[in-house]
């Protein structure tokens, strides 16, 4: 497994870094808001590959702490398309279909950790603030594996660019 997950990070480290050489600030860090507040975090790398496309891999996790969740980890990826006519990514209107990969636990009368993989889409705007920093404001569905339940999801994530 871990000679798997290096290979893949080896290949997408690779792969980003062929494309999109002709524009400054090609990368963006993010950090998404609203899991501060709900003790999880996702925190993601953005990389600018054409002018109206970008990837992004991402690393999410969940603290111990409620009556129902024992924490968990997850990893996604993505791949975004810029709709904006007059803007180049990173910036503007998006759709981005992804994958999310996560491992976790549930509380109850036992502890059980489980896995699943996820498809997702979303739709967003990101600003570019001051050229350095961003401003991304998306909202989705994702489609659960094995059940195959959908979920909603809505994020706001602020970034520096560089």
């Amino acid at each position: 497994m871990r000679k798997e997950l290096a290979f893949i990070i080896g290949y997408l480290a690779i792969s980003i870094s062929i494309y999109g050489q002709d524009q400054p600030y090609k990368n963006v860090l993010k950090l998404n808001l609203p899991g501060i507040y709900v003790r999880s975090g996702v925190i993601t790398y953005e990389r600018v590959i054409r002018n109206k496309r970008s990837f992004e891999v991402g690393l999410a996790f969940e603290a111990p702490g409620s009556e129902y969740v024992s924490g968990g980890i997850g990893f996604f990826s993505a791949y975004r398309f810029y709709l904006s006519k007059s803007l180049v990514a990173p910036a503007g209107f998006y759709i981005s279909p992804g994958l999310v990969y996560i491992y976790g636990g549930t509380n109850g009368s036992y502890v059980r950790k489980t896995s699943a993989i996820q498809l997702q889409g979303v739709a967003g705007y990101q600003w570019l603030i001051k050229q350095h920093f961003t401003l991304d404001v998306n909202a989705g569905v994702r489609i659960y594996s094995p059940e195959g339940f959908l979920d909603l999801t809505l994020g706001i994530g602020v970034g520096y660019r560089f």
